[in-house]
Order: structure tokens, then sequence, then C-alpha cells
């Protein structure tokens, strides 16, 4: 009878354990953007999510807002984006969560 509880116990510690391992694999997003054939400039941009340590939305005069990715505690900004409105920046936000979408079309509404 007493066997029960700690085997269940047992099961507990070790789904604990092994959480953390989990969360470690790899969480990509993929952000895309389509560019003007005459024109040059980045079409794809995929980010480990695990990797990221901040993110900053900054507002610029008008309506643009950047969006600036540092990864595993750089000092600088890796990634740069910059987006028409607050709207496109928030989905940018919400695409870089843990476990969000996997990937992310920000033309006409962000740039990178």
């Amino acid at each position: 009878m007493r066997v029960a509880p700690l085997a269940s116990l047992l099961s507990a510690l070790a789904s604990l354990a092994t959480a953390p391992a989990a969360r470690a694999a790899p969480d990509p997003v993929l952000i895309q953007q389509a560019v003007e054939p005459t024109k040059a400039g980045g079409v794809l941009l995929q980010i480990d999510r695990n990797r990221i340590a901040t993110v900053v939305v900054d507002k610029t005069a008008g309506a643009e807002h950047v969006v600036s990715i540092t990864m595993d505690r750089d000092q600088k900004p890796r990634f740069v984006l910059r987006c028409v409105d607050f709207a496109a920046a928030r989905s940018v936000l919400d695409a870089l969560r843990l476990d969000g979408p996997p990937m992310l079309d920000v033309t006409g509404r962000c740039r990178f």
C-alpha cells in the first residue's frame, strides 16, 4: 500500500527533472517579408525564441515603432525591425513569445 505514494512521488520528481530539458529544445520562429524585385533587402529571419534575452519596443517620431531583439545577453541589439505602427510591433512581440506561432509574415507592416 505504501508503494503507490512513493511511485507517484518519484514520477512527479522525474517530470520536474525533465521539464528544463524540454524547454531547452529549439523553439524557432520564422519572420518573413516580401521584397520588391527591384530592391535589395532581407527576406527571412529565423530566431530561436529560447535564446532571446530581451525585446524592446521604441516609438519614433510619427507612428513608427522599432523592435530591438537582443540574444544571449549581448549588450547591443542583434536584430532590429521597423514597424509601421504599434499593432504591427505587437504582432512581432506575440510571435517571439515561447510557444508562439511558428511563422509570421510582416510584409507591408515591418522591415528588417
